[in-house]
């Protein structure tokens, strides 16, 4: 009888740690696709909690460090410099945790590449010490794990940011985002409800309007609102593009 209690207990535990995974998981969407400052703040913490629960959790870490950069991503909409200052360096310490753990270095190598990308966006002297840098967290990331659409997103938005005397290269970053998305497609759980997808669609429709491919980047940013219809940023780029 006892065992037979425990069992139960150990069921109702996990299912509401599951439950818990995906309400947070969708609060992060829902940020993302909002553009909302306030709901990537508790998505953060709600995330933030998780991981203090579970510190020998990989995948509890990871999620954390996800959290934290789509709210340093979240800032660039509207430029809060002073919220990308209060998470930024909580941010790279927890990516560094994340990066010592071996099944998720590779993709913790890409996102610390990309948050360096952003750290020069709002401060473009910071590329003297940060690009090449970044640049080589980015090829690191891809080739550490060459099937991981992460690994290939991070690398596209590098190789899409950086000018093309630092290495930069438009072309190469369309390759590296399509194989991205190709990658996030081949299994349907990478692509329900996943920012991080919704936004390489983006970043890929944003290289083609670079690369002057405007029949490929509308047909992309329709993509994006075709998976999400409250997909705002996505109408913006859209309706630039069809100017």
């Amino acid at each position: 009888m006892k065992k037979y209690i425990l069992s139960i207990c150990l069921l109702i535990v996990s299912t509401l740690q599951i439950f818990s995974q995906e309400s947070n998981n969708q609060l992060m969407y829902k940020a993302y696709v909002s553009q909302s400052k306030e709901l990537w703040v508790k998505s953060v913490s709600a995330f933030e909690n998780e991981a203090k629960l579970s510190p020998a959790s990989t995948e509890k870490q990871f999620n954390l460090a996800v959290a934290q950069y789509g709210l340093l991503l979240g800032t660039m909409a509207s430029q809060d410099e002073d919220l990308f200052d209060e998470y930024v360096s909580k941010t790279k310490d927890q990516l560094e945790k994340v990066i010592s753990y071996p099944a998720t270095a590779a993709d913790g190598k890409g996102m610390l590449s990309a948050v360096m990308g952003l750290q020069m966006a709002y401060s473009p002297m910071k590329g003297i010490t940060l690009g090449s840098k970044s640049g080589s967290l980015a090829a690191e990331a891809k080739n550490l794990a060459p099937d991981s659409p992460l690994a290939w997103r991070f690398y596209g938005s590098n190789k899409l940011y950086t000018p093309s005397t630092f290495g930069g290269d438009v072309k190469e970053a369309i390759s590296a985002l399509e194989k991205s998305i190709k990658l996030f497609e081949s299994k349907l759980e990478q692509t329900k409800n996943n920012w991080l997808y919704l936004d390489t669609i983006v970043l890929l429709g944003q290289a083609y309007s670079k690369n002057d491919e405007k029949p490929k980047a509308i047909a992309t940013y329709k993509k994006a609102i075709g998976i999400e219809h409250q997909f705002m940023y996505a109408k913006l780029l859209l309706a630039k593009a069809e100017k």
